[in-house]
């Protein structure tokens, strides 16, 4: 151990506070000993000690940065067997950089999995963080790609098939072949890109990272964005409720579950779609058909949409509302209700074109407030007739002959 270049040093409380932030190290596999390292040398670097040098303060205060085997490693050590800040980094990674360490991160990384409730961002940023702490994986890039695709959920997956504009809905990496071809590169590289813009929604980054879930998918017929059957109707989702409920009870009328939103207030308990503020759907079929049951209640939805001079524009129906009112960015109008289930068909174009004279270009939001029961939402490239719509679409499904 060198001599201390100052008469008088000592170790500034701040500084025990600061590593208490990191946690000790305690010499356990599990733990990642570079990684410790790194953010102890973090926590050094921002003291300067007049009269004392960076190693000296280093050596002065890494043994408070350990605990248990690692520590009873140091306090073991000969005398006078370290010289320098460099060798003990040397001598500690020696000892505690684990091969079964290496091969339990590895294990991790294999059987990754997107936990329930867990957001896209969230998976991707567990599942680098283990590449972090394993940087001896040697897994070829492909293989992370095709791990982490089938790891997530079918909506996350559709997402990314969408922004990897369908070049990674069926993926051809095999085990075994660290080969890749042109197209495998391509497609790697595009879900990379994509789940890297995923990573930074959080950071609010431009308009031109956000990610629109269905822009580059093809679209016709029908695409659903809530169904209230399957087995996670909200998947997609964010629910926002106060002094009310968002749940899924048994309809007596249809002998089914459904969607119900109820609040005391309507502006204050609502779905919206999609579940990340700062996603758009980028759905461009222009009709959408909301199955929904009046509860003889105030009640309302709004659908947001962008137009070809790039202005975003929102429609707002309610059942409160006299008279149709336009208004540079949002048009709300009246909304009447049979008793009971209704269909409600909205034109998007039409409107978009009626109340501004722009051509709609895509919708980008569904916003869905209190109070109603939902079976269905669903936008489709044109109207169709009850003949013409698949079974799983029609309100009341044809009952089975016994």
């Amino acid at each position: 151990m060198p001599d201390f270049e100052a008469e008088h040093f000592e170790l500034k409380p701040v500084m025990f506070n600061m590593l208490n932030t990191i946690g000790q190290f305690g010499g356990t596999p599990n733990e990642n000993a570079r990684q410790h390292l790194k953010s102890f040398l973090e926590i050094c670097n921002s003291f300067k000690i007049h009269g004392v040098s960076n190693d000296v303060l280093k050596l002065k205060l890494f043994p408070y940065s350990l605990r248990d085997k690692a520590k009873t490693w140091l306090n073991n050590l000969q005398p006078g067997s370290l010289q320098s800040w460099t060798q003990l980094c040397r001598s500690f990674l020696a000892k505690f950089s684990y091969t079964n360490m290496t091969d339990h991160l590895r294990n991790q990384i294999t059987s990754f999995r997107q936990e329930d409730d867990e957001a896209m961002h969230e998976a991707w940023e567990r599942y680098i963080d283990l590449f972090k702490r394993c940087p001896m994986h040697g897994l070829p890039e492909w293989t992370q790609v095709s791990i982490f695709y089938n790891s997530v959920n079918t909506p996350m997956r559709m997402m990314l098939d969408a922004s990897a504009q369908n070049d990674y809905q069926h993926p051809t990496f095999r085990r075994g072949n660290t080969r890749r071809g042109p197209t495998q590169l391509d497609s790697s590289d595009t879900i990379l890109a994509q789940i890297a813009s995923l990573t930074n929604m959080r950071k609010k980054k431009p308009y031109s990272l956000i990610l629109n879930m269905f822009k580059n998918t093809f679209q016709s017929g029908f695409l659903s964005i809530l169904y209230s059957l399957g087995s996670k109707p909200l998947q997609i989702w964010d629910k926002e409720v106060e002094n009310g409920h968002v749940k899924r009870p048994h309809d007596d009328d249809i002998q089914s579950d459904v969607l119900e939103i109820i609040g005391s207030n309507i502006q204050s308990t609502f779905i919206t779609c999609p579940a990340d503020p700062s996603a758009t759907l980028g759905i461009k079929l222009p009709f959408l058909v909301m199955i929904v049951k009046n509860l003889k209640k105030y009640f309302s939805f709004e659908i947001q949409v962008l137009d070809d001079k790039n202005v975003r524009r929102r429609f707002r129906a309610s059942n409160f509302q006299a008279v149709t009112r336009v208004k540079p960015y949002i048009c709300t109008m009246p909304l009447r209700l049979d008793e009971g289930w209704n269909q409600i068909q909205l034109n998007l174009a039409d409107y978009t074109r009626r109340a501004y004279g722009t051509n709609y270009v895509e919708t980008l939001r569904v916003q869905v407030h209190a109070n109603c029961r939902l079976r269905r939402i669903y936008f489709s490239d044109r109207l169709y007739s009850e003949e013409e719509l698949p079974p799983e679409f029609k309100l009341y499904l044809p009952m089975q002959k016994a």
